[in-house]
């Protein structure tokens, strides 16, 4: 789709926009942009509220953002589908803000290129449940090559199991993320287990860490899911 419309965002440099207003449309082009890239990599379209769930707790978890934005900035879906129409139907332009007041303040870099190369690691079933040396096996078979010695940005969402007896209701909020998993195992324990058992494998040392993101939600298939971005410098 952004391909297709390509020529309609060349028509804002001839016009008299607000600058401030003329970033926010750059921002939301580009959250796009990386959107449609992630997309296009899939065949099947049901898998494609998946991809988009993905794509948003990575951007939100701030994995994606360019080096320059230290601004943290939070997209919903509702967002994202509002922005596709408009780009659909009235190309760049339809991405400018319509703001009633002064100006939005906080965008002083253009954000180009919101995907950032990064390695994605899937470990199937309950977390903690697979055991240190089942954890460890599959690591390995997906992560490759040395580990990494420079700064490292990881996001980590753990994907719970619905508990069993559950009422239909109950599950159907908690695969909408209404009603959050607060029990045991804890969040911290989670992660503490697959920073160890990536220590040595994907990084060299703890203190390589400059950014550190963890999350976890109910889903049928329950899983942990591993995203490490190396940063230069």
């Amino acid at each position: 789709m952004i391909s297709q419309n390509k020529r309609r965002e060349l028509d804002y440099k001839t016009s008299e926009i607000n600058p401030a207003f003329r970033q926010v449309a750059h921002f939301r082009f580009a959250i796009l942009k990386a959107y449609h890239s992630e997309l296009s990599k899939i065949g099947k379209l049901k898998m494609k509220g998946e991809v988009m769930r993905e794509f948003l707790n990575l951007f939100n978890s701030g994995l994606l953002l360019p080096d320059q934005l230290k601004k943290p900035r939070r997209v919903c879906r509702s967002s994202l589908y509002s922005w596709s129409k408009a780009y659909r139907d009235g190309g760049f332009r339809a991405l400018i803000p319509r703001y009633k007041g002064k100006p939005p303040k906080g965008f002083n870099v253009v954000p180009i290129g919101l995907i950032r190369s990064y390695k994605k690691i899937t470990i199937p079933g309950p977390p903690l449940l697979r055991g240190k040396h089942e954890f460890l096996r599959r690591l390995r078979e997906q992560w490759q090559g040395p580990p990494l010695d420079c700064p490292i940005i990881i996001s980590i969402f753990f994907f719970m199991p619905v508990p069993k007896g559950t009422s239909m209701g109950e599950r159907v909020r908690m695969l909408k993320n209404q009603l959050s998993p607060v029990k045991s195992p804890r969040l911290s324990g989670l992660t503490d287990f697959v920073l160890e058992g990536m220590h040595g494998v994907v990084y060299k040392d703890h203190s390589q860490f400059i950014q550190l993101h963890s999350e976890k939600h109910f889903r049928w298939c329950p899983k942990t899911q591993i995203f490490i971005r190396g940063v230069s410098g």
